[in-house]
């Protein structure tokens, strides 16, 4: 890492020697600086070169370019790391208002704009507006790879849990099954997926009053993980 950060020093220090501090092309190198310390969880490091590098693309091409897309997607990231959700939520509503003006953006940007803000939202309380965006995240996971893809796995999770903590407890049911049955077909039966998968399904049935159905699912957790997954399945008896 530590050579890629000063190569990309080097880029910063040579733009701004050549064309001055406010050169729109630094954008670039000072997205790839804050993502870099992203990517290593040098959280604190990576929001200075991601707000300067918006700053200077917002000076450029103005606050609804489609040139803004990538980065506000990675500024949503970084807050929803640091539980800054109200500023994850900002950015990334305004990263998909821009989407959904911009005709042929790629459609992994809004997957990962719908997704994160759903999170966000989710965290503030927001249940309505965060069960909007995770539906509509799904329905395009759906579109993108398929009803059964290993993708399509996190967005009924995190659409699940949204319903849950909605009090849809029917709609919820529906999809921690769905998510379990590609965890079956699809996943390591030994495998992290697998194992919250199966905590969720404990955890729902737990709260819809059915204990004897929720010990399936927890002795299924318990069986087959490490001593702390097994204590983390147990805790929904």
């Amino acid at each position: 890492m530590d050579k890629v950060l000063g190569l990309l020093e080097q880029s910063v220090t040579i733009l701004e020697t050549e064309y001055g501090p406010e050169c729109p092309t630094l954008a670039l190198p000072l997205h790839s600086k804050g993502r870099t310390y992203l990517s290593v969880g040098d959280l604190e490091q990576a929001e200075t070169p991601l707000l300067r590098a918006l700053s200077l693309l917002e000076g450029e091409h103005g606050k609804e370019s489609a040139h803004l897309i990538v980065l506000l997607n990675t500024l949503g990231e970084l807050y929803l790391q640091t539980n800054q959700f109200g500023e994850a939520a900002n950015y990334l509503d305004r990263c998909i208002e821009i989407i959904l003006k911009t005709p042929g953006v790629d459609i992994t940007q809004r997957l990962k704009a719908l997704g994160n803000c759903g999170i966000a939202l989710q965290n503030q309380g927001r249940h309505e507006e965060a069960v909007e965006h995770l539906e509509a995240h799904l329905r395009a996971s759906e579109t993108k790879y398929g009803a059964e893809d290993k993708k399509v796995w996190a967005a009924c999770k995190n659409l699940a849990v949204a319903y849950a903590q909605h009090g849809l407890f029917d709609k919820a049911e529906l999809l921690f099954r769905r998510a379990l049955a590609i965890c079956e077909s699809k996943y390591d039966p030994n495998g992290f997926e697998m194992w919250l998968s199966l905590r969720d399904m404990a955890f729902l049935l737990k709260d819809t009053n059915r204990p004897d159905e929720a010990q399936v699912y927890i002795k299924r957790a318990g069986a087959n993980y490490t001593q702390d997954q097994r204590n983390n399945a147990e805790g929904a008896d």
